[in-house]
């Protein structure tokens, strides 16, 4: 048989061959991961083939003897090169898909059993004569009678790469889609026309055509890889996760988050967190040979695996990393880290998104490692967060929130005999309420605070709340004035945020809520936490001042339960401070907590604070508290919250058993 080949084609699809590889050089991609070493295998096959189809067609033209062994060399060089391009191809879109992983290499070692026969048909060919044959005397060159079956498993493994990416084709980008649906069209074609017209070589051409689209539809998608650190892009990570959970395929997700950024970033500057969290990236991509390492939300990299000792593997490594000191701009830095383990995360990922499940347990959970293994608990726990994110969201739009106050019980003695109060019984009687603000479900049942107020600061909204709630609580004590007055309720305590301070207007519009309501700001306490005491705004003093020069008392909230200390006490100027909760613990059974908390006590009076014990639960704490001259009570052996239209009819009911207000006491 005589046979004419397109040389002006192939030389083409090798000029392409050879401009991809040196676009590839001089521009350093150094794509990672296993799908872009396919993408390079494919592409180093595509050159073979057109290479060796060049150099076949040329000996078939020259028709020397001396030739005829590099003839067979160089055809059977080009039908192993086709028959591997099509096996790849296929693997290509296994790994696009999720398939491709170590669990899953006995799939991918069978499928290649068309691949495998095929090579051995070829490697064969110039012995047997199965594939082609060439006759050096009649320079007749031939096809031999297995021939077919090279076209047909390039067939087999184009229709498997279609009928697989349209079955996952809700996890695969379009592009890929696309490219990979051209590639396998093209081989399709022009297989077709080389089978029934021998003198029409172009599938070499096809091949490296397909290898062009695949290679720049890698390089120029913005979402498939992170600029700054060549980690696959969350959106991959979506992709990824979604397809591996459709599927219901065991693996694991190990996230590492640099929970140090902030101090690092005033410390030496955002670029000394970026490289930080680069070589953090790169650590990872290195433990797991370059592949599915993906970039989330800030300096938050996530790794897939599928099998539990490797993610084990993987947290013990990370851990080491953590543990050494990084040279970063000229100065010695660790990284601290937090690490989430979600073992057999498929079980999690079909009960919640997993994305926001990662970031609830980075902000509400302190272990350094946390791993979660299909955790019911904490999935109805982050449920719960979910629903409330979605009623705060819409109390916030509607104004539909609740007040509660809690009365507070208020200790004074009359002068005795000798004109001392030190020698006078003393009496309680409830003079103080603090606000509270409750949100109630759909179902009636009712958010708790820590939990919806948390939700608020995160999503930016906790000042519109508090301000909304105090012009709530303005109106109702606008609204029943006589009878604040009747019970001379002369204090009511309402919390601020340390996001409220951000707002430099905060004491004007508070100020402003009381004019309209008539509300005199003598009657206000606002109680901030030592949160807001460790702020660095000029906004939280002008605020502070602002609101004592017109008569407000300022007063620390939960003094204990973190790291404020004396000399953060004087340096704001408070009113009083409230003991936390934790410190009467033990109280009375523990002679060295009730030491510890009565020299609290004295030493804040000695401060000129006045003193208010929170979590009063029994008589003996309170008769001791009373003794120890703590000025205010409050806890639910006095009183438990009440809603604002039930707190009158309370008051009203203690009046027989329990002195309100103070009318006719001595100052």
């Amino acid at each position: 048989m005589s046979v004419t080949y397109n040389l002006d084609l192939l030389f083409a699809a090798l000029i392409i061959c050879l401009c991809m590889a040196i676009h590839a050089v001089a521009t350093h991609t150094t794509f990672k991961g296993c799908g872009p070493r396919l993408l390079y295998g494919f592409m180093a096959f595509s050159f073979l083939d057109a290479g060796a189809d060049i150099v076949a067609s040329l000996f078939i033209q020259r028709s020397a003897q001396h030739s005829l062994i590099a003839l067979y060399l160089a055809d059977v060089v080009l039908y192993m090169a086709q028959a591997c391009l099509a096996y790849l191809l296929f693997v290509y879109c296994i790994y696009l898909t999720g398939f491709l992983h170590k669990e899953k290499k006995a799939f991918v070692i069978g499928s290649g059993i068309f691949c495998f026969i095929a090579l051995a048909i070829v490697i064969t060919t110039p012995i047997t004569g199965w594939v082609f044959s060439f006759d050096p005397e009649t320079h007749a060159y031939a096809y031999g009678m297995l021939r077919p079956f090279l076209f047909f498993e390039n067939g087999v493994y184009g229709l498997c790469c279609l009928i697989l990416m349209a079955h996952e084709a809700r996890y695969v980008r379009f592009v890929d889609l696309l490219t990979v649906g051209t590639t396998v069209v093209l081989t399709f074609v022009t297989a077709i026309m080389q089978a029934l017209f021998a003198s029409v070589a172009v599938t070499g051409f096809a091949a490296v055509l397909g290898t062009l689209l695949l290679y720049m539809a890698m390089l120029y998608s913005t979402d498939m890889r992170d600029a700054e650190t060549g980690l696959l892009s969350q959106g991959e990570f979506r992709r990824r996760v979604a397809s591996l959970t459709n599927r219901g395929d065991y693996f694991n997700i190990t996230v590492l988050s640099l929970s140090n950024r902030q101090h690092l970033h005033s410390l030496l500057g955002s670029k000394a967190v970026s490289d930080l969290f680069a070589r953090m990236s790169s650590n990872l991509m290195g433990i797991s040979s370059g592949g599915h390492v993906y970039r989330l939300e800030g300096p938050t990299a996530a790794l897939i695996t599928y099998r539990q000792s490797d993610a084990t593997y993987i947290e013990g490594v990370v851990l080491e990393w953590l543990s050494r000191y990084h040279l970063v701009r000229g100065v010695e830095v660790r990284a601290d880290g937090r690490i989430v383990r979600i073992s057999n995360a498929v079980r999690v990922t079909k009960a919640t998104d997993v994305e926001a499940m990662i970031g609830y347990v980075l902000s509400h959970r302190d272990d350094r490692t946390q791993i979660i293994d299909a955790d019911e608990a904490l999935i109805s726990e982050y449920r719960a967060y979910q629903e409330a994110s979605v009623v705060l969201k819409d109390a916030v739009e509607n104004n539909s929130f609740e007040i509660a106050l809690q009365p507070l019980i208020e200790v004074r003695r009359r002068k005795g005999n000798s004109g001392s109060k030190r020698d006078a019984a003393p009496i309680t009687a409830f003079a103080s309420c603090e606000v509270l603000t409750r949100l109630k479900s759909p179902d009636g049942s009712y958010i708790p605070p820590d939990l919806f107020i948390d939700l608020a600061e995160k999503t930016g909204s906790i000042h519109r709340l508090t301000i909304m709630q105090f012009e709530r609580l303005c109106a109702f004590m606008e609204e029943n004035a006589p009878y604040f007055v009747e019970r001379n309720i002369v204090d009511v305590k309402f919390n601020l945020s340390a996001l409220d301070f951000a707002s430099e207007r905060l004491a004007d519009e508070l100020l402003e809520c009381m004019e309209r309501h008539a509300v005199p700001a003598s009657v206000f306490t606002f109680e901030i936490t030592e949160s807001v005491l460790s702020l660095q705004m000029e906004s939280l003093g002008g605020a502070i001042d602002h609101l004592r020069e017109a008569g407000c008392r300022i007063f620390l909230d939960d003094f204990g339960s973190g790291y404020a200390n004396l000399e953060i006490i004087n340096r704001v100027p408070l009113d009083g401070v409230k003991l936390d909760m934790s410190l009467l613990r033990g109280i009375p059974g523990d002679p060295q907590a009730a030491r510890f908390y009565r020299g609290i006590v004295d030493v804040l009076h000695h401060l000129g604070k006045k003193v208010v014990a929170e979590g009063v639960s029994s008589k003996e704490q309170a008769d001791l508290l009373i003794a120890w001259n703590v000025d205010m009570l409050q806890g639910f052996y006095y009183a438990r919250p009440v809603l604002s239209g039930d707190l009158l009819a309370f008051l009203d009911s203690c009046a027989g058993t329990t002195q309100v207000g103070w009318a006719g006491w001595l100052d």
